[in-house]
């Protein structure tokens, strides 16, 4: 990984060697249920760390030891060095939610290709932290956030989506609607940007009045649908 990379995941680590984790952190937590409140999780590093190797071992029916031994080579490709500081250590805290999500989804990927996966996920994680560097705290922890949850594998495919696919160029207004609504689910930024559109006005506008912080999905269906509750045709 070049230097670069590396200074830039040294960079998303908190200052000061706090080990809790953010609300950005939790991105499971984040908009599941409506009204849901976000729980930290409070388990030192190590707990954490030791989870993902039970839930590989459960979900994918290996030994924990074998899973442990394909983990850490997974983190080492993940920051390209031979060795890792014992946890807890502020290098890890902000890429644990990462390790976690990317096991969940692609498991069997970690334990196939640990090596060549790790590497994988750890360069595109140090490009987006690098590419959203400069953008608001607030919309910077929701990006990080939302790219966790829906591409652990390549984080940057979230800014290939809203750069490519919903053209949305600028950390502004617009940009925190659409990672909100695309956290909620990934088949609706799209039909926000045409009927904003259709419209003439902003995303933002089209679902003002609902808390995307606690929207669910079908709230969203309703708002672009004009709230007349009759969705699109497919």
């Amino acid at each position: 990984m070049p230097q670069q990379a590396m200074d830039a995941l040294k960079a998303s680590a908190p200052p000061n060697g706090e080990f809790k984790a953010s609300d950005a952190d939790v991105p499971e937590n984040i908009g599941t249920k409506p009204g849901l409140q976000l729980i930290k999780d409070e388990r030192s590093q190590i707990e954490r760390i030791q989870a993902i190797d039970e839930r590989l071992a459960k979900d994918h029916k290996r030994e924990v030891a074998e899973c442990k031994a394909r983990r850490q080579t997974f983190i080492k490709a993940f920051f390209n060095r031979p060795q890792l500081p014992k946890p807890p250590d502020p290098l890890y805290e902000p890429v644990i939610p990462l390790w976690e999500s990317y096991a969940k989804q692609y498991g069997a990927n970690m334990l196939a290709n640990p090596q060549g996966s790790g590497s994988e996920v750890g360069v595109s994680w140090a490009n987006f932290v690098r590419a959203i560097d400069q953008w608001p705290g607030d919309l910077k922890a929701l990006a990080k956030s939302v790219a966790i949850q829906r591409h652990p594998d390549r984080v940057e495919d979230l800014l290939d989506f809203v750069n490519g696919v919903l053209g949305l160029e600028k950390p502004d207004r617009e940009m925190w609607t659409a990672l909100h609504v695309y956290r909620i689910s990934p088949l609706l930024p799209v039909k926000l940007r045409d009927a904003a559109a259709d419209r003439k006005a902003s995303m933002e506008s089209v679902v003002s009045g609902l808390n995307l912080e606690s929207a669910t999905e079908k709230d969203l269906m309703t708002a672009i649908a004009g709230g007349s509750g009759e969705l699109w045709d497919e």
